[in-house]
């Protein structure tokens, strides 16, 4: 199963998405696991093992170089096909990029495009603990998971 995970984050965002991790390992045979990820917390999920490839989301701003470089590496989550995109992030921008996708599973928060752009949506909880909210992604889809705490 080809697994695209959007969430770039601050460093600590992207390590309480470990457990989420985890759990997909657990959920699915052999997951190949890809992440969208923002380049200051790129570097905690290099060498992680359980991850195929890190893709790095820089914006559209500094100049045309890196606009072209930014829309090259969208087309190619676009030509991925992936089976399961699991956006982490609330904006409509992340929305339509997981709409794009095709991917016939894209699960993520409730708001703005999301019903048009998302095959499966979870209230965005503020209540609960981050990891919790990225593991309801993953509960969204009937898998009963548990947090196993967080992995580097």
């Amino acid at each position: 199963m080809n697994i695209l995970i959007v969430k770039l984050g601050a460093i600590s965002d992207v390590m309480f998405v470990t457990p989420l991790v985890e759990a997909l390992k657990r959920v699915h045979a052999n997951p190949h696991i890809d992440w969208l990820v923002g380049p200051i917390a790129e570097p905690v999920l290099r060498g992680h093992p359980d991850l195929r490839r890190r893709i790095i989301f820089h914006g559209f701003r500094g100049g045309l170089q890196r606009m072209a470089t930014t829309f090259g590496r969208l087309l190619r989550i676009w030509r991925s096909n992936y089976d399961l995109v699991l956006l982490l992030e609330r904006g409509w921008f992340f929305q339509l990029l997981a709409a794009g996708t095709e991917s016939p599973r894209r699960v993520g928060y409730r708001g703005q495009l999301a019903r048009i752009c998302l095959t499966d949506t979870v209230p965005f909880d503020v209540e609960k603990h981050e990891t919790e909210r990225y593991l309801d992604t993953l509960r969204a889809l009937g898998h009963n998971v548990v947090n196993t705490g967080l992995h580097l």
